[in-house]
């Protein structure tokens, strides 16, 4: 990825989209007042945000379903399943 005044070259990531750098142009355009290059460049992208937050998620319950209370629970209930916990910072107890 390369960053100059007026010009901006990525790497290409799938989750982004064919109208991804038109889309970026025009945004930049709309925040700048001037007119970007805007282009797919080589290689491949970095994970992104989510992709980061999804492979954390899915070690987090496989480390979880290792711990033998959990296998325990798991077994005696093989219907069950885990939840993963939500945002409760915001959460009032009732």
């Amino acid at each position: 990825m390369t960053l100059e005044p007026g010009a901006l070259v990525f790497a290409p990531s799938p989750a982004l989209g064919e109208g991804f750098a038109r889309s970026l142009a025009e945004a930049l355009l709309a925040a700048t007042g001037a007119r970007w290059q805007v282009r797919v460049g080589e290689g491949e992208a970095r994970p992104t945000l989510k992709d980061i937050r999804d492979a954390r998620a899915a070690d987090d319950d496989a480390r979880i379903r290792e711990l033998p209370v959990v296998k325990a629970v798991l077994a005696a209930f093989p219907d069950a399943e885990l939840e993963r916990p939500g945002d409760n910072r915001h959460r009032v107890n009732p």
